[in-house]
Parts: C-alpha cells; structure tokens; sequence
C-alpha cells in the first residue's frame, strides 16, 4: 500500500517559506528544511526537486500568506492615501507581534542577498516590486490632478523603496514607536508633494 503524504506542496513552501525568511537561502540547508518542515528529503526532492525551486515557491507563499493580507487594501479601487497608511501599520504590527527586531521583509532580503545572481528569483522579486508600485502609483492618481503621470510613477517608485528600507530597518530595531513615526514623517512629505 502507497503511504499517504503527510503534507501538500502549498503547505511545505509556507512551512519552508518560514526557513527561508528567518535564515536566508544560502544559510538554509536541507537539513534546515527537514528539521523545520518535518519532511523527509525525499519528500521535499519529490515535491520540488531542489532547494531553489522550494524556495520559488516560498517566494509565491509568501505574496500570498503575507503580502496579499496587509497590501490588499492599497490595490481596492477606491483606495486613499489612508490604505498606505494602514498598509505600514499592519505590517510594523505584525513584527511588533513576533518580536522586534524580525526577519523584515523575505523580498527586501532576497533583494539583498541573491536576486541579482539568479534571473527566476529576480523575476519574482520584480513582481513584488511591480506590484507595489501599481498599487502605491494608484492610490496617488487619486489623490491630486496637480502632478504628472511621470511625477507620480516616480513618488510611487520611492513608496516602494521606502517599504523595502522600512522593513529591511526593522530587522535591527526593536522600537516598534520608531518605525512608525519615520512612516509618518515620510508619509507627510509624500502629501506634501502631492499638494504642490
């Protein structure tokens, strides 16, 4: 009789998702991933074939599990400039509920550690990057008619890098209070800009 799987694959990338995010790739091994995720190698092998493609899919995990929740309300259709606030609040909340300093950002730490070598991880670290920008550049078309399409494409890049920073930040803060008013000063000068 076949014996039965004792997980899915959807459950093994969020389980290793995890690994991954508080170790980094190259500091993740196979054994790291037995021991978190209670699979076998066989079983990770069989699901995935390598580390790299379990840690792809991760990264998919992870847009999922972790930022569809908190960026959902920048990408509603009527969305204000109070969503990109809300958008930092749940997040720096939900560090502040796992302990600061965190792991930060699992994109903003693949950004730093290994996206460049490899153009899969890259591509999905686009994605992520592409997709906060089309929300961020969204919420700003709504908020003034005073700024060119160029003007804002640009303020919604630097949203962007500023949630990157942000995040990368909280890896070694562990003033949650911090955080939060340096989202407030930039968020002031954001609507600073979008009222010239």
């Amino acid at each position: 009789m076949p014996k039965i799987k004792s997980h899915s694959k959807d459950s093994l990338a969020v389980s290793a998702m995890l690994v991954f995010w508080s170790r980094g790739y190259s500091n993740t091994s196979m054994d790291h991933l037995v021991q978190a995720t209670g699979v076998s190698r066989h079983g990770i092998y069989g699901d995935f074939g390598n580390k790299k493609a379990l840690f792809l899919a991760s990264l998919n995990a992870y847009q999922q599990t972790v930022v569809s929740p908190a960026f959902e309300q920048v990408e509603q259709e009527n969305a204000t400039i109070e969503a990109i606030y809300r958008y930092f609040e749940h997040q720096i909340s939900l560090a502040e509920q796992t302990g600061l300093p965190g792991p930060g950002c699992l994109i903003a730490n693949t950004m730093t550690e290994i996206a460049d070598g490899d153009r899969e991880i890259l591509n999905q670290v686009e994605f992520h990057n592409r997709r906060l920008d089309q929300g961020f550049l969204s919420v700003l078309k709504r908020q003034t008619s005073s700024l060119t399409d160029s003007d804002l494409s640009v303020l919604a890049q630097t949203l962007t890098v500023f949630a990157q920073g942000l995040w990368s930040a909280s890896r070694v803060s562990s003033d949650a209070s911090s955080l939060r008013a340096t989202v407030f000063s930039f968020m002031s000068l954001i609507q600073m800009r979008l009222a010239q």
